[in-house]
């Protein structure tokens, strides 16, 4: 065997990566049939040995041992397979069983007990990714967690140091109370409309907040949707804030100009009823 006697000095001039390879090699070899399995209970403790400073070997080995099991997923041969099952119970004492099962396949998981079911696991698999991936994450809105904003407000309208550090408390109110990130940009943008005197340190906030540019422009634009309604005239301050985000190039002109319509104000005519004599 490679490994055995001569195997362990090439090792050594090699290192871990002439190492890996006369792994692999032997591994083949001893699925194969071409030597007994038994001899690797000699083999990995002094190659653990040899290169216990290094924190690369566990590494290596799984890697070894998950390109072997990409290979024998497709034979047939029980043979084979019992002495590659062998082959991976003398390599668990010597690597994590966490890691093995982030390498090795469902099959070969449940063959080592490493899982109870195949098919368990992958429902807690899919479960678990849809959660993580695809499930929805609500906020509480305003009426919902009113301390949460509150506490958001009085820190944005008191807010006189560096923007840094004002933006890291309000991360650490966005994580606390679960706040809606959206909401509090909103709410971000009504400071700065009324503080007129913070221009310069809302865009530096809005900066550190690092908003989708697309987003930004559409709560803006929802801004002045609530100020078009017939009788009802947009503030100045809005527009002001406006034009602070666009020369700061923090919005989008054209996705904004699409929501500022300009609406006509329709005049109800009342119409007189007529009495007809019969």
């Amino acid at each position: 065997m490679a490994l055995i006697g001569i195997g362990f000095t090439k090792c050594k001039e090699g290192g871990i990566t002439q190492c890996s390879k006369l792994l692999l090699d032997l591994f083949v070899k001893l699925v194969n049939g071409e030597g007994k399995v038994d001899v690797l209970s000699k083999v990995l403790p002094g190659l653990v040995k040899l290169f216990q400073d290094e924190n690369m070997f566990e590494s290596k080995l799984l890697d070894v041992l998950w390109i072997l099991d990409s290979a024998v997923v497709d034979v047939n041969s029980e043979a084979v397979r019992d002495r590659y099952f062998r082959l991976l119970h003398v390599c668990k004492a010597h690597v994590n069983p966490a890691l093995l099962m982030e390498r090795l396949s469902e099959d070969t998981l449940e063959n080592m007990s490493l899982i109870q079911s195949k098919q368990q696991f992958q429902t807690r698999y899919v479960r678990t990714k849809t959660r993580l991936f695809f499930k929805q994450q609500k906020f509480n809105l305003l009426r919902e967690e009113n301390e949460g904003y509150a506490k958001l407000i009085t820190e944005l309208s008191q807010t006189r140091g560096p923007m840094d550090a004002v933006m890291t408390q309000v991360r650490s109110l966005i994580g606390y109370f679960d706040l809606d990130p959206n909401r509090v940009l909103d709410l971000i943008l009504d400071v700065g409309e009324f503080r007129e005197n913070m221009s310069e340190q809302l865009v530096k906030l809005i900066r550190f907040y690092n908003p989708d540019k697309l987003d930004l422009t559409h709560i803006l634009g929802h801004k002045f949707h609530f100020t078009q309604d017939p009788g009802s005239t947009t503030p100045p301050s809005l527009y002001r804030i406006a034009a602070i985000l666009l020369a700061n190039g923090l919005i989008n002109l054209d996705i904004l100009y699409g929501h500022i319509v300009f609406f006509k104000k329709k005049k109800k005519k009342k119409k007189k009823k007529k009495h007809h004599i019969v």
